[in-house]
């Protein structure tokens, strides 16, 4: 008996995407002469995820080639982990036979060859989150009437095993590389993906416990030290957040950036959705207090937060007058059990109660500060948290955060003012910051370029850095495309947000937009962030050589000079896109076709349960009904140069 595996597809699995690509979940995972070389073994093309809570529609379709022409017997192919532990098996159903050239390699004298197409299914059924990568599996045909056995080259596999709601925050399929990353370091933090037995999985308190510990530790990030603000997150509502998971991942690598406690608890609650634990809280509390000396993320040992001013350090004497409290705090807290996670102080890694989280944290002996308290049980407030990943949606009502009082009375801010200002509206392609004068001689190099769609709101980000020191220059416009108080509202937060104990934001440049505002702490972390109409620039410059004034001034240049009182001509065109199902059934599929020019991007928003993205190709996306009930889904068209978009919205109703 001779046999060869041609072919190989993955049934039920769920969506994935790689390169921010989404992967065909009919595409085959491994077909032969078409593979990776891993030493001298054969691996997939693709990765695959199952579903563990519908195991029994998940298996493998694999084609298998007998150039004998073998025609007769009853088959069963496995593939094995470990040579012992099945994770799929399946019988054959013999396909057509046909006669070949005899110049093929492989044919029979006969010149005949016999194809099969075996449907393997899952048989390992673990009850929780693991993974099989990198690893040799085994593949073991069996002809059941004469017992013989033929053992096939083994080959590497990428699989995941998911609960089908983890990726429901993953619109377009789970990052491929945030699974491969996350997965090999929490190794490292005492989660095994395997061991002698075979893939394992662990109680909810070890993977939660290793998760807050691995993201404690891995810095950069560092916690931001001058201003406590938050650096990858945006509120959508009330204790309600965007996630800019790429930047995040992206910030890993560089030693500059920063995080605050709303983006550490977002970030825990998102790994932990993907591992399947989603009954944790964001947990907001306000007021904190003092913090004990223990150790904050990327900062070491710290009974002082915010110590950027040049007055104290990062640990002080207890009763020191220049010690900071918190003036509030996010962490996050299971449902269950009322367990505190705590990724950005601690680490606390869901052993105490929230009583016992408090008294472990907050430090009752401090200088005597006139009407200070420190915060209690009773002033934690829990919500969702992450709600939406890598977008944005432009803020339609102004959400009251720790400092909006205190920021807006600083800059003397009348939203009402703003909005009886005449219309107009910045449009301009926006260049690399190179064409600013003031940088293009400064030997900075392109560190990282990001642009973060939005419904309303565009953001794009530029990371300079500079080539003798290392330190950067960070660049975000932000661009409106629909009311203009969206921005002023968005200025608001930008200032507003953070842990510090007070505002740590005063007025900038007059000169530079409606409102400006910049960092009032010394150190060289500075922030310099100004609205002006639909547009705010945003700047975090680590490099003290960096002319920023003068860099600031060219963006106001450009947008004062690119200012139109209309800007319904220039916003992407939308009439193309097209739906070609408003009220499906549940099981089928909604088809969006699109006709975009080159410059133009698209992504998507859906609200409701109803709908989940099944493909994507050139100009079209297609969508499955798995839910009954009423769902928009928004088309995002966004101009890459003029950072403008628009929406095409689409009323459904799943029958």
């Amino acid at each position: 008996m001779e046999a060869i595996i041609t072919e190989i597809k993955a049934r039920g699995n769920l969506l994935l995407n790689l390169n921010n690509r989404l992967i065909p979940p009919d595409a085959p995972i491994w077909q032969k002469d078409v593979d990776k070389a891993v030493d001298g073994t054969e691996a997939a093309m693709f990765p695959a995820a199952f579903p563990l809570d519908n195991l029994d529609a998940a298996g493998l379709d694999v084609t298998v080639l007998f150039p004998g022409g073998e025609t007769g017997g009853d088959y069963t192919l496995g593939l094995l982990y470990n040579n012992d532990i099945v994770l799929f098996s399946g019988k054959a159903q013999p396909g057509r036979s046909k006669s070949q050239p005899d110049d093929k390699p492989g044919n029979a004298e006969s010149g005949e060859q016999n194809t099969c197409c075996f449907t393997l299914a899952s048989q390992h059924r673990p009850r929780g989150f693991f993974r099989v990568q990198g690893i040799k599996l085994s593949w073991r045909l069996v002809n059941e009437n004469t017992g013989e056995t033929l053992e096939l080259p083994p080959l590497r596999f990428e699989f995941y095993w998911l609960y089908s709601d983890s990726i429901d925050l993953f619109w377009r399929g789970v990052p491929v590389e945030w699974l491969r990353d996350f997965t090999y370091h929490l190794e490292g933090e005492g989660l095994p993906n395997h061991d002698h037995d075979g893939p394992t999985c662990h109680a909810p308190e070890k993977i939660m416990a290793s998760v807050v510990t691995w993201l404690f530790n891995r810095t950069p990030p560092l916690y931001d030290i001058a201003h406590g603000s938050p650096h990858f997150t945006r509120v959508c509502g009330r204790l309600e957040f965007s996630l800019f998971l790429a930047q995040y991942l992206f910030a890993i690598n560089d030693s500059d950036d920063c995080c605050n406690c709303y983006d550490m608890a977002n970030i825990v609650q998102a790994f932990l959705h993907l591992l399947g634990i989603k009954d944790v809280a964001y947990a907001f509390m306000s007021p904190f207090g003092y913090l004990k000396k223990t150790q904050l993320i990327g900062r070491g040992e710290c009974n002082n937060p915010i110590y950027d001013s040049g007055e104290s350090g990062p640990l002080v004497d207890e009763c020191a007058e220049a010690r900071k409290p918190f003036s509030n705090h996010a962490f996050c807290i299971t449902s269950g059990g009322g367990k505190v996670l705590d990724a950005c102080t601690g680490p606390h890694t869901g052993v105490e109660v929230k009583n016992q989280y408090l008294e472990n944290a907050i430090d009752p002996v401090h200088f005597e500060v006139p009407g200070y308290r420190a915060g209690t049980v009773e002033n934690i407030q829990e919500g969702k948290g992450v709600v939406i990943i890598d977008l944005t949606v432009a803020p339609k009502k102004l959400t009251v955060l720790p400092f909006t009082k205190a920021f807006m009375k600083e800059l003397r801010i009348s939203v009402n003012r703003f909005s009886k200002r005449r219309n107009k509206y910045v449009v301009f392609s926006w260049p690399d910051p190179f064409h600013c004068p003031a940088l293009s001689d400064q030997h900075l190099s392109l560190f990282y370029t990001g642009l973060i769609h939005g419904q309303g709101e565009v953001i794009k980000t530029w990371k300079l850095k500079q080539e003798d020191n290392g330190k950067s220059i960070i660049i975000n416009v932000h661009i409106f495309s629909g009311s203009k108080t969206s921005a002023l509202y968005r200025f608001i937060e930008l200032g507003s947000a953070g842990s510090a104990a007070e505002l740590r934001y005063g007025k900038g440049d007059p000169g530079l937009g409606h409102y400006s505002a910049q960092s009032i702490a010394p150190g060289i972390n500075r922030r310099y962030f100004w609205v002006y109409y639909n547009m705010i620039v945003d700047i975090v410059n680590h490099n003290s050589d960096a002319e920023v004034d003068a860099v600031n001034k060219w963006y106001r240049q450009q947008a004062k000079a690119h200012l139109k009182k209309r800007i319904d001509a220039d916003l992407p065109s939308v009439d193309h896109i097209l739906c070609d199902n408003l009220a499906p059934k549940v099981g089928e599929t909604v088809t969006v076709s699109m006709n975009l020019l080159p410059n133009i991007s698209h992504d998507f928003i859906i609200k409701g349960q109803g709908l989940r993205l099944q493909e994507e190709e050139p100009g079209k996306l297609v969508f499955r009904a798995r839910r009954k009930g009423a769902v928009k889904l928004g088309i995002l068209a966004v101009d890459k140069n003029t950072l403008l978009m628009k929406t095409k919205e689409f009323d459904l109703k799943v029958q």
